[in-house]
């Protein structure tokens, strides 16, 4: 099981086939959207550079976790943001 830290990234991740759909909890974003304008606009510019291999996956994905509240934005609540230059993704087998 995984926690993903990058909204852009770890979608991108799995619709490259690098992480599966199956295995991610929910991705922890330094995105701070709060309607539903935004969240469009966010997946529209994230399909022009990071989701190129697949949008239409990519999409449904994004909202998929959307809709399930499966995409938590500290940045809404807190301005503390984290860091994913050392990798986006916590393993939860390697934590315990």
């Amino acid at each position: 099981m995984k926690i993903g830290l990058s909204l852009s990234f770890c979608i991108r991740d799995i619709i490259e086939g690098r992480v599966n759909e199956e295995d991610v909890i929910c991705i922890i974003s330094n995105t701070k959207i709060t309607n539903m304008d935004e969240f469009d606009s966010c997946c529209d510019m994230y399909c022009k550079v990071y989701w190129l291999s697949n949008q239409r996956r990519a999409l449904y994905l994004a909202m998929k976790y959307w809709q399930q509240g499966r995409i938590i934005q500290p940045r809404t609540f807190s301005n503390n943001i984290h860091y994913v230059g050392d990798g986006h993704w916590i393993d939860l087998k390697e934590v315990n």
